[in-house]
């Protein structure tokens, strides 16, 4: 994905993405800052899949919640 791309990318779903991460974190603003960045870094080395970009970007964010959450230290 060239850089134009992904700065377009990122002013069109970094506010949903960062909700929908903040939303399944119960509210933790931190992490989801962290986690949503982290998504983008993800969008920046790979490419769609061939489905639509803001469905493949909430998986990615929806595996990047899952990795958190799985680690032992965040377990209830």
């Amino acid at each position: 994905m060239d850089r134009q791309a992904l700065l377009e990318m990122y002013d069109l779903y970094h506010r949903p993405v960062f909700q929908y991460l903040a939303y399944q974190l119960g509210g933790r603003i931190e992490v989801a800052e962290e986690l949503c960045e982290h998504v983008f870094m993800e969008a920046l080395r790979s490419s769609p899949p061939g489905m639509p970009r803001s469905s493949w970007l909430y998986q990615l964010a929806t595996a990047a919640v899952n990795d958190f959450t799985d680690r032992p230290a965040h377990r209830s």
